[in-house]
């Protein structure tokens, strides 16, 4: 960057720091199906809304911008000019928003491929300035679209330098001052360094660094202010907690329903078998949903309990959940091999609703602490991904789906599951990473996503049917070629999540979506999507 803009690294920082105030651009024609893939794209028309609502959300920000930096992308520009004109109009409409390359978005797609200085300038005027771009045909530069984890690293790196440069610049001359920086998800997560809850469209969040003072790494983090959690509506201590409900459809695999399925084999202390409607089993089962403390940990709130109050509402509320879930009681097995008591229940939750597969499971409270809960879990998973498959359109959550995929906008993926906890539930988020779940997600009701953290050997049965099946499509409706990654997070974006982990070890229960199960709060899932043809019926339909 230019080296004007830098001060001396030992100046006396006793003002206040300045806001960094870092908003993603508003919706544009390829965050919407069908994702035409339009280079350097302008918003859309919801976008334009979007904008507007911009300037209403934030009154306290809008007129006080002393820095607007922009991606040289389009549509960064026209976001930065409409939710910001007050401020532009301050500046007498002349140089008033910095174009920065660093700032463009992670991918080679056309919508990633930006446009020549030349044409930006015809385009927008004075209002925009490239003392920050390279040259006039900046958006050549291989390293600006590589999709190489370490060359991103580095690009958000320098990113984040020019920043703190800035900031320090505005911190010797102003109290109180406000920068804005208008990007896309995938770059911003890396220079904010969160991988788990990505921005969505127009959502603005506010960070300032960690010491001005400094020239470590350390000190040039982002941190993200009190101010912009609590708009955001999630303060746990000092903790913030992300918050992405941005899905994507994606082509994958799931098993195939039908009747009868085949009961996954015993372990060395427990069986499982389907419960049924006869009175000794839902008797037993009763004793399962009148305990406070598992129906707690499956509502995520002590004000939520709900007990069943006889036989009668359990039998009701097993009835309701039978067609939403693949579920199986857990018994312990007797020295002789049978059946003995039933000490839970478990199995998938999201049950053919058109998004990843969540398994659960609900343990009485005198056999916590036993290792049950992680014997059935890394059984049933095995059990799971040895069912024959078919292919299916999913709307699944964007931060399941690597950078490589979300950059390229590839939409074939291999098959995981997600896996859903409350944020105090640490004895659970124990037993998910002993079989080899990370954390990758955080819904807006704080509940913690996680998904296994490399592929397991049963899925490779899942992905060879799915690649074949995809060729196929690919012929006739010219979709991405299917993937070939890991669509798992990164270490970088694992390690990064590990804060959101701490807290007291009180649950032990994985929530999800079952009849009076269900946290309230927690959402019943994206509608239900079409099935799409199987490898049979696309042989018929070409004969």
């Amino acid at each position: 960057m230019d080296s004007s803009i830098l001060t001396d690294s030992s100046m006396d920082m006793n003002l206040d720091a300045p806001t960094i105030h870092i908003i993603r651009h508003a919706q544009g024609p390829h965050n919407v199906p069908p994702y035409h893939d339009i280079r350097d794209p302008y918003l859309t028309t919801l976008g334009l809304q979007q904008c507007m609502e911009v300037q209403r959300t934030y009154p306290e920000i809008i007129p006080c911008v002393d820095l607007l930096v922009s991606s040289p992308m389009k549509r960064c520009i026209e976001t930065a000019l409409l939710c910001f004109e007050p401020s532009i109009s301050q500046k007498q409409g002349k140089h008033a928003i910095y174009l920065r390359d660093q700032l463009q978005e992670v991918g080679s797609k056309l919508f990633n491929t930006g446009s020549p200085w030349n044409e930006l300038q015809s385009e927008f005027g004075a209002i925009i300035s490239n003392r920050y771009l390279p040259n006039n045909n900046w958006f050549l530069d291989t390293n600006g679209q590589s999709l190489n984890e370490g060359e991103v690293v580095a690009r958000a790196d320098k990113a984040r330098y020019d920043l703190f440069a800035w900031a320090r610049h505005f911190a010797k001359r102003k109290k109180n001052s406000n920068m804005v920086v208008v990007s896309h998800a995938d770059i911003i997560a890396y220079i904010v360094d969160d991988y788990v809850d990505f921005f969505e469209n127009t959502e603005m969040r506010s960070y300032q660094f960690n010491n001005l003072n400094g020239d470590k790494p350390e000190d040039m983090k982002l941190i993200e202010t009190h101010a912009s959690r609590q708009r955001r509506g999630h303060i746990q201590g000092t903790v913030s907690m992300p918050t992405s409900t941005f899905y994507l459809d994606v082509f994958s695999t799931v098993p195939i329903h039908f009747n009868n399925l085949p009961v996954p084999a015993p372990t060395e202390r427990l069986i499982f078998r389907p419960l049924t409607l006869l009175p000794a089993d839902m008797e037993a089962y009763h004793l399962l949903r009148i305990q406070p403390e598992p129906m707690r940990d499956v509502v995520g709130s002590t004000q939520d309990i709900k007990l069943d109050k006889d036989v009668n509402e359990t039998r009701s509320s097993f009835k309701d959940g039978l067609t939403k879930f693949l579920s199986f009681g857990i018994f312990l097995k007797n020295p002789d091999g049978s059946e003995g008591e039933l000490i839970g229940e478990g199995g998938m939750g999201n049950y053919n609703i058109g998004t990843w597969p969540a398994p659960y499971y609900v343990l009485k409270t005198e056999h916590f602490g036993k290792g049950y809960a992680t014997e059935f879990l890394s059984a049933f998973v095995q059990y799971w991904f040895s069912l024959p498959r078919s292919q299916q359109v999913l709307y699944v959550p964007v931060f399941s789906i690597d950078l490589k995929a979300r950059a390229s906008g590839q939409r074939h993926m291999m098959e995981i599951l997600l896996a859903t906890t409350t944020r105090e539930n640490i004895a659970s988020q124990k037993v998910l990473m002993k079989i080899g779940f990370q954390l990758c997600g955080v819904d807006r009701d704080g509940f913690l996503y996680h998904s296994p953290a490399e592929q397991q050997q049963a899925r490779q049965v899942a992905k060879e049917k799915l690649q074949a099946y995809a060729q196929d499509v690919d012929k006739e409706n010219q979709v991405p070629a299917p993937l070939k990654s890991k669509l798992v997070p990164t270490n970088k974006g694992l390690s990064s999540s590990k804060s959101i982990l701490q807290g007291p070890p009180k649950m032990q229960f994985i929530p999800t979506n079952k009849g009076t199960l269900t946290s309230k709060n927690q959402p019943s899932g994206p509608p239900k999507k079409k099935w799409i043809p199987t490898d049979e019926e696309l042989a018929a339909k070409k004969q």
